[in-house]
């Protein structure tokens, strides 16, 4: 082996080790923080934020956890009081993340969760659609295709047009691992609000390269959640 070789063996080496070390050190994990002032203490006996972040930033999307004796309910949101001051869109701080990488984000979350807390007793997830990038944009599309010259926007309309989305086998893909399945999707408020499409995509981050109509549907949903009937 020359000299020069011999060089290039050792610059390669150590180039991979620091990748590793790198890597290593961006890796996220899942945190779980109690939130010390309960929204309605009438109704929750305890209140704690989910998410995921490394070294270099953390998530933009939050899982609020709320219980009581019996039931325990996630809310997912987008840009959470509790770590917005941390967002800067020019240096990071805090990451957009797609609908793809917030799944995987839940699925981290509830492998924590599940270490502190029966699963089984989550009854429902609420979210707004247009948090939810990618299956927004499909919804609005299916919705759009079904009813081209309608804007009055039906929330029982709007639900069917999410139910046809990939959404219930995604989320029943990862619930599935935790004893519990999707049982229906509901609106808890009869209200629909049309996101533009410049705002929309600031805020978002997509996987596919769908039409992203003018307007883009938003409107809180509840999945309500139910033991697991079958193994899949």
């Amino acid at each position: 082996m020359n000299i020069q070789t011999l060089l290039f063996s050792i610059l390669c080496f150590a180039l991979i080790g620091c990748y590793k070390k790198e890597h290593k050190a961006e890796m996220a994990h899942a945190n779980f923080k109690y939130i010390p002032d309960v929204i309605d203490k009438r109704k929750y006996s305890g209140e704690y934020e989910l998410f995921v972040s490394s070294e270099r930033d953390s998530s933009t999307c939050s899982f609020i956890l709320r219980e009581n004796r019996e039931y325990m309910f996630i809310q997912y949101c987008t840009f959470p009081h509790t770590r917005y001051s941390q967002y800067d869109p020019i240096s990071g701080g805090l990451k957009i993340v797609s609908y793809n990488e917030m799944l995987t984000e839940l699925d981290e979350c509830l492998g924590i969760l599940s270490e502190k807390r029966d699963i089984k007793k989550l009854v429902s997830f609420t979210f707004g659609l247009s948090d939810l990038g990618d299956v927004a944009v499909s919804a609005t599309n299916n919705y759009n295709r079904c009813h081209p010259n309608d804007d009055n926007y039906n929330s029982d309309d709007v639900l069917k047009a999410v139910s046809e989305t990939s959404l219930i086998n995604d989320f029943n893909e990862i619930l599935c691992k935790y004893g519990v399945e999707v049982y229906k999707l509901e609106c808890p408020e009869y209200i629909v609000f049309l996101v533009k499409k410049e705002r929309f995509l600031m805020l978002s981050t997509l996987d596919k390269k769908s039409h992203v109509p003018e307007r883009v549907i938003d409107m809180p949903i509840e999945i309500t959640l139910r033991e697991l009937r079958c193994n899949k």
